[in-house]
Order: structure tokens, then sequence, then C-alpha cells
């Protein structure tokens, strides 16, 4: 699966619902939490701006999906579905080690006809936001801009890690460490 996809930051959260929802965008709560863990080969650190595999984990079921950027495009395979247990037991058989998790604690749909994005309550980063270049988001992010939300074509893996450094540099939010080789 090919995608791209532009990422922002939202500050207060509140405040840009209300702004959103005033546009003509009903907003839709999900109920379910995703945790994505990444892992790469023991001794090496991929860095998710190029090539991450995750296992997306969602209430009891799982994916691995492995993810390769070029010129702002993700290329996406889902190489495994089942259970968590099951995908763990394989990443850990073929070498792979976790390096960090990415909590999405909460996510709400946004959408207007045709038009639709997603902001998702990351633990240790906040609310962060996505829109598809193409398709459902092409238009969201015309909207997205003219309220001025500045989007990046950053995965949020990388975001993460950002915020982790920082979090460690500050001496906040110690949890947020990433494990390196």
């Amino acid at each position: 699966m090919r995608e791209r996809e532009e990422r922002f930051l939202v500050a207060g959260f509140k405040a840009f619902e209300s702004k959103i929802l005033k546009r003509g965008y009903v907003a839709r709560r999900l109920k379910s939490a995703v945790t994505d863990e990444y892992y790469s080969p023991a001794g090496e650190f991929w860095n998710p701006k190029k090539k991450s595999l995750r296992l997306r984990v969602y209430g009891k079921n799982a994916k691995i999906i492995f993810c390769e950027r070029a010129r702002g495009t993700a290329d996406k395979t889902v190489l495994f579905e089942g259970k968590p247990g099951e995908a763990r037991r394989l990443l850990k058989v073929l070498g792979l080690v976790k390096r960090f998790t990415v909590a999405k604690l909460e996510t709400v749909v946004f959408t207007k006809g045709k038009t639709s994005f997603a902001v998702e309550r990351v633990k240790g980063l906040g609310w962060t936001g996505e829109a598809e270049l193409h398709g459902r988001g092409a238009g969201a992010l015309k909207d997205l801009h003219a309220l001025g939300v500045k989007t990046s074509r950053e995965p949020l893996a990388s975001l993460w890690l950002k915020r982790a450094a920082f979090t460690r540099r500050t001496g906040t939010e110690k949890s947020c460490r990433p494990r390196r080789p």
C-alpha cells in the first residue's frame, strides 16, 4: 500500500476542535487505543524517516507492518496479521529487537462530506493529526492550512523520537526513552 500523508501537532485540542467544527466537520471519537511497537535488527537502529517495522496492537489483534519511505511517499506492507503474542514471538525468532513504543490513547476522526482526517492523543507527545495527500484527506489539508495549521511529511515515530530526546535532555517524561543497541 502506498501512502502520502502529512502530520501536524495540535497545541490546544479543545480550541482546535471548536475551529474545525465551525468549518462544517463532524467529530467521531474512536474507543479503541492503538499501540505501535517499533522493531529493528539487533545492532541496528532504523531511522523511521526512511524505514520502520512496527507491531500495531489494537485490542486482541495485531499487524506487523514494514514501511519504506522515499520522496514523501510511504510504501507499507502488512507482513502478518494475528494475535499480539504470536506476532511478538515471530519478531523475536527473526532476531528483531523492540526499540520504542508509541501509544495512541485516543483518536478523533473529523469528517465533512467525502473529506476526513484523524487527530490522535499520543502518550509523551500530545495531540497530533494526520491527513492523506490524496483521497479523503486532500480537501482536509486545504481546510487545515486555511486555519494556519503547519503540516509536515515527517512520520509520527520520528516526531515521537524527537520529543523523547527533548524530554531526556530536560529531565521530564523519562518514560519516553527509546532503547538503542
